[in-house]
């Protein structure tokens, strides 16, 4: 019996990171969490806190190619993103928005 085998970067989760700066306000930076990405603005508050106090915080996980776009939504909002390969497989959903 043959198995089919699935590359390996088809299972890769990547993410992205959101990074401090010292032009961006929180207050900004909280905006764009919770208009471009959806998320809750209570959840949106203690992530940037965790990201003044951590250095970063992950954004969204998912396939490469929507990390990629997220990655440059942020950096048209002005925001320092980042992305990486993450140490876990992608979930069946395709990635999410942390919340």
């Amino acid at each position: 019996m043959h198995s089919l085998s699935v590359p390996a970067s088809a299972t890769r989760q990547w993410r992205a990171l959101l990074w401090p700066d010292s032009v961006n306000r929180d207050r900004y930076v909280a905006g764009v969490l919770v208009s471009h990405f959806g998320l809750d603005p209570g959840v949106v508050t203690m992530k940037v806190a965790q990201m003044n106090r951590r250095g970063y915080i992950e954004v969204s996980a998912g396939p490469r190619e929507r990390i990629e776009a997220d990655v440059q939504a942020l950096h048209e909002f002005g925001l320092q993103a980042t992305m990486e390969e993450a140490a876990f497989p992608v979930e069946q959903t395709g990635g999410s928005h942390l919340q």
